[in-house]
């Protein structure tokens, strides 16, 4: 499960842009290729969560060698979800329903845009997921405008993982297997868990 990419040539690519790199699934396994002159590349940086040491290929099938770092990305933190959207997700959590704070009327939990054109979580980025879990009481936010995908242990103790495109993928056996995608607003994933898909 591919998870994030840094290249390094004359500057580091902090956010890889996704015009460089494309992303394939085939019989439970995603494929990683990336669309670059390996003139202006000197170094890869690859994150994964693998069963195995993933692969690397070369343009010409030449089986290349990889060095396996101890620690290359810094560590992804979540963010304390501001009080009047924590309020709002504890209310769908419960009764998948809002009162809303613009109208003052209630929405349908999947309701991101009020009736009067007010977005309700207008800090979130637009066609990105955005996690949200509740953590010891806390609601927290994760936006996934930095990762290709993230891995999320369910209450029932298996794995999914959201994609930045909003795919979803479920580990089953030894492979991942995806299973659709976010509709647009809050998807309830598990439990205390959510993706908001912000769209317009």
């Amino acid at each position: 499960l591919p998870l994030r990419v840094d290249l390094e040539g004359d500057t580091l690519i902090e956010e890889i842009d996704e015009k460089l790199y494309q992303i394939s699934y085939e019989d439970g396994a995603y494929l990683l290729r990336l669309n670059l002159s390996p003139k202006l590349v000197t170094t890869l940086h690859f994150e994964a969560l693998a069963l195995e040491k993933p692969k690397l290929i070369s343009s010409s099938g030449e089986l290349l060698e990889g060095i396996e770092e101890m620690r290359w990305f810094s560590q992804i933190t979540w963010s304390p979800l501001p009080d009047s959207l924590a309020e709002i997700i504890s209310q769908i959590s419960e009764e998948n329903r809002y009162l809303c704070p613009y109208c003052g009327d209630y929405h349908s939990g999947d309701t991101t845009i009020c009736p009067t054109g007010a977005v309700i979580f207008g800090g979130f980025p637009l066609g990105v997921p955005t996690l949200i879990k509740k953590l010891e009481g806390t609601w927290e936010y994760l936006p996934l405008s930095k990762v290709i995908a993230y891995p999320l242990e369910l209450e029932d103790g298996s794995w999914i993982a959201i994609f930045r495109d909003g795919t979803i993928s479920k580990f089953e056996g030894d492979r991942w297997l995806q299973k659709g995608k976010l509709k647009r607003g809050v998807n309830k994933l598990s439990g205390e868990l959510f993706a908001i898909l912000n769209t317009l």
